[in-house]
């Protein structure tokens, strides 16, 4: 190749150089993939979650769990239009991944967006969601699935001879189809409206029925390459297959042909490829709507996928952080390096989400002692006041008494400069403006004063009441120079402690 002048051959250089360099990042990308892949598929790390998060950080090296889950959030809204909730987005780069690996990208994708589609619909999918049974068959298809693959995991690693591998392949594949398909098929005919039955009904019928009605319908036929009636029953019946050199020989009442094996592996594959997006789309619409699939403790610890252990992985992707953590029957305890105005926040957070045979959380720094005790109660009441104030003296008000519910030794963390700068806040205005609909605060601080025997801020409101009562101008002006000076003084604060113990 000439150029006619160096200018010109300069731009060629540089062209052949940006191909160069997109072709090296295909390749490292490539190669990225393939070992990711085999991370994944690596049996000899029995835990499917950890074998997952392993596979994704090879993916995306020098990123923590949270960092993939929002680059998972914003690769699905990409990809598919659908932004992730949640912990889907570090799910849907892992069956992304696998999707690259083992099914068709592109198909994968588009079920995804279509299934994303169906599931849209808010109201039809909390009436399905409500419906007896129906969440509780979403939870035990993951335990089926998790069960299923672990059988033909351990099948994988004994068995060598391909003719076996291939039975236990399309029996692996009958299983899918009865122990873990039944729900997600269930469910689909219900939001696409095809199915009127409730789903306790429902998922009582055959389940390549379900299929065949899903099959069958315009709007929803792209979800299965076909029903798979003939590989489920050819799964679920002796003698209803022979294997012979590359060809699969079927002899079924309903199905009489000769597939070769890799067009059984591709159906296998698509059968399964069309059921994890149907599982992604529906399990991220329900947590749209904040609907929770209700997994049972049993199954969670089956799976390791109790509530601690997926609460301590995600403060482990930030390693800098997270010191130790213990499970008792009854208690979380987290030990971080962070600090003390962190706490607080980080040990609420969890409490939202604590199973109900769990009684407390607590997050600690490595040097503290003594323990800040939040009645979550105390919390959430503070919450639904601090949003609800339409004036910052409501806010002050909330978090004062939110102070004086939480204890150290037994003893309430609400200060008498607490107080002072509370009443100063309700009785300024009052005082100034003659704003009477600040006494019923005002009469609640005072209760406060009393109980936490401060005589002196105790009589400085009950002045203001008798100043609004019977005016007097002298009086006022010492009332309002007294609380003035208190309003220069320290805020109450949210409590910033080195330990935190939040008790539901």
């Amino acid at each position: 190749m000439q150029a006619p002048d160096l200018g010109q051959a300069q731009r060629l250089a540089d062209q052949g150089q940006s191909q160069i360099d997109a072709a090296s990042e295909v390749v490292a990308k490539h190669a990225r993939m393939v070992e990711a892949t085999r991370a994944y598929e690596d049996a000899a790390t029995p835990d499917l979650l950890e074998r997952s998060i392993n596979a994704l950080t090879l993916s995306f090296p020098g990123l923590d769990l949270r960092s993939l889950d929002r680059l998972g959030a914003r690769e699905a809204e990409r990809l598919i239009g659908i932004p992730a909730e949640v912990g889907l987005g570090a799910h849907f780069l892992i069956l992304d991944s696998v999707s690259s690996a083992h099914f068709d990208p592109e198909r994968f994708h588009t079920l995804l967006r279509e299934t994303s589609r169906l599931c849209s619909d808010d109201s039809r999918l909390s009436v399905v969601a409500s419906q007896s049974s129906a969440l509780e068959g979403l939870a035990t298809s993951s335990r089926l699935v998790y069960e299923a693959w672990e059988v033909f995991e351990s099948t994988l690693l004994r068995i060598r001879d391909d003719d076996t591998l291939m039975r236990r392949t399309i029996k692996f594949y009958g299983d899918f189809y009865e122990d873990v398909a039944g729900a997600f098929l269930a469910w689909y005919n219900l939001v696409a409206g095809i199915k009127e039955k409730p789903y306790a009904k429902l998922i009582q019928l055959d389940t390549t029925e379900l299929a065949r009605s899903l099959s069958r319908q315009e709007r929803t036929a792209f979800l299965l390459q076909d029903d798979g009636a003939s590989l489920r029953n050819a799964s679920q019946h002796g003698n209803s297959f022979t294997l012979d050199g590359d060809e699969v020989i079927f002899k079924l009442r309903s199905y009489d042909g000769t597939l070769s094996r890799a067009e059984v592996i591709d159906r296998i594959f698509s059968f399964v490829e069309s059921i994890l997006a149907m599982s992604w789309s529906l399990r991220n619409a329900l947590a749209r709507l904040d609907i929770e699939v209700p997994l049972k403790a049993n199954d969670a610890a089956y799976m390791n996928l109790t509530p601690f252990r997926l609460a301590t992985l995600w403060l482990e992707s930030d390693s800098s952080n997270l010191v130790d953590a213990k499970e008792t029957a009854t208690t979380w305890e987290f030990t971080m390096a962070i600090d003390q105005r962190e706490v607080a926040p980080m040990a609420l957070t969890f409490a939202q989400k604590l199973p109900e045979d769990v009684a407390a959380v607590s997050v600690r720094t490595p040097s503290s002692h003594t323990s800040l005790i939040v009645p979550f109660a105390a919390y959430e009441r503070f919450h639904a006041a601090h949003d609800a104030a339409l004036e910052p003296v409501h806010q002050v008000m909330a978090l004062v008494v939110f102070r004086s519910e939480c204890m150290v030794n037994g003893k309430a963390i609400v200060t008498p400069s607490d107080l002072m700068y509370t009443v100063a806040t309700i009785g300024l205005p009052l005082l100034q403006k003659d704003d009477l609909s600040l006494i019923p605060l005002l009469r609640r601080v005072y209760s406060l004063t009393i109980s936490y025997s401060v005589p002196d801020i105790t009589r400085v409101v009950k002045g203001v009441f008798e100043v609004t009562r019977a005016p007097g101008a002298v009086r006022r002006l010492k009332l309002e120079a007294t609380l003035t000076d208190w309003m220069n003084g320290p805020a109450p604060t949210f409590p910033a402690f080195q330990a935190v113990t939040v008790s539901k």
